[in-house]
């Protein structure tokens, strides 16, 4: 049967079978199409073959809780009432697939029980906790199955986002959408995140954007970063590098920066993140941002062997200075600036900023002064690189030490 769909293209992944793994995570804020989109693929799906589909979420008092109203709406738009047959409790097509709709926390006995789920869908999964998860993952044992995650991003140790969106995994496919990138969008709610926008900015960037709820507080450079497109000056530039080392799952960063003299802003031009690399594959790495062999780097200093390895191949790089104290010395520096501008073009560095936060105390919810290990790669780089800057009261100033640097 030809299906003419419409949904927002970044999250045509979730229609193309050679991208198709295990589990799948949707997730953004507040109309980017995300539910939407599911409710299309698992409508295609079900027309493609007899296919059994689980809609499940954390909690579920009744239909009307459940996205049985969206999938019967969706079916009656693409006019396909005559394949579909609309129930109380379940959706059944012709040619046998079948939609049925379950709370977890009410029937978790009956969903341990169940066999032969194709597709999961679990809705508002960042209320889901791990045990339940765990419960329902377990179940979901037939090759080719797909369990489809759907959140609005809550709190970073929410489990799902904890283990599906925080950690890069190879059986999971990562799909972050927001308004902004949804085609489809109405005017209805692009007015209301027009109108939050401009008089709760910080609401604004949790519930349209996606952005984590206490990331709005806790984030450590709120409101001192932007993200835009700029020219970065042919002459007269001194470039900042700087460089991450990985462990493990943790990436290998190189940065380059310079000091906007005019408006003093810090402008973060280039950001290269290597997951996994191999030492051989570092210089490959490393040469994705311009100039880098003809200029300075300041690296971590906690692999000299690597360093080392990497003057061999031609590069100048240097050791940082760490010691007590160092890496909040190192964000009092970069908060000195009057703005950090990251090009569009650094999105994991963009990630970064978003998510790079001061703990929260779990029993008092308070912001606390400790430096949450994560998201801090690129962060680390760039503070590498900005070692030894004074920040002077005037350009002429500026240049002063620059030329001494």
């Amino acid at each position: 049967m030809e299906l003419n769909l419409s949904y927002p293209h970044k999250l045509h992944p979730l229609f193309d079978p050679e991208l198709r793994k295990p589990y799948v995570a949707v997730y953004g804020g507040r109309g980017s199409g995300k539910s939407e989109t599911v409710a299309r693929y698992i409508i295609m799906r079900c027309l493609e073959k007899k296919t059994l589909v689980l809609c499940a979420r954390e909690s579920q008092n009744s239909l009307a809780d459940s996205v049985h109203a969206l999938l019967s709406g969706i079916i009656n738009d693409l006019e396909l009432n005559s394949f579909f047959k609309t129930q109380k409790n379940e959706i059944i097509a012709r040619n046998g697939s079948k939609i049925i709709f379950k709370g977890m926390r009410q029937e978790a006995g009956h969903l341990r029980s169940m066999t032969g789920i194709d597709i999961a869908w679990l809705e508002e999964a960042q209320y889901i906790g791990r045990a339940g998860f765990t419960s329902l993952d377990d179940t979901i044992r037939k090759e080719g199955s797909q369990i489809i995650m759907v959140m609005n991003p809550r709190y970073a140790d929410d489990p799902i986002y904890q283990d599906f969106v925080a950690e890069n995994r190879e059986d999971t496919l990562k799909l972050n959408i927001n308004i902004t990138e949804n085609r489809f969008a109405t005017k209805v709610s692009r007015a209301k995140a027009q109108r939050m926008k401009i008089n709760d900015y910080d609401n604004y960037l949790h519930v349209y954007c996606g952005e984590l709820k206490e990331a709005s507080d806790a984030l450590i450079f709120k409101g001192m970063y932007e993200v835009k497109d700029f020219e970065t000056p042919d002459k007269d530039i001194i470039f900042y590098y700087g460089a991450d080392w990985g462990f493990s799952d943790d990436p290998n960063t190189l940065t380059r920066a310079w000091i906007d003299e005019e408006e003093y802003n810090l402008m973060i031009d280039y950001a290269a993140f290597g997951h996994h690399t191999k030492l051989k594959d570092l210089p490959a790495m490393w040469d994705q941002v311009p100039g880098v062999k003809h200029h300075r780097v300041r690296a971590d200093n906690a692999r000299p062997e690597t360093i080392d390895l990497m003057n061999d191949k031609g590069y100048n790089v240097v050791p940082c200075v760490k010691g007590p104290g160092s890496i909040e010395d190192g964000i009092e520096r970069l908060k000195g600036f009057n703005k950090i501008i990251i090009h569009t073009r650094c999105v994991e560095m963009q990630d970064e900023a978003r998510l790079y936060s001061y703990k929260i105390d779990k029993r008092t919810s308070e912001i606390t002064t400790t430096i949450r290990d994560k998201y801090n790669h690129g962060w680390d780089a760039v503070r590498y690189s900005t070692e030894g800057i004074i920040h002077s009261v005037s350009a002429a100033d500026l240049l002063e030490f620059q030329d001494i640097f």
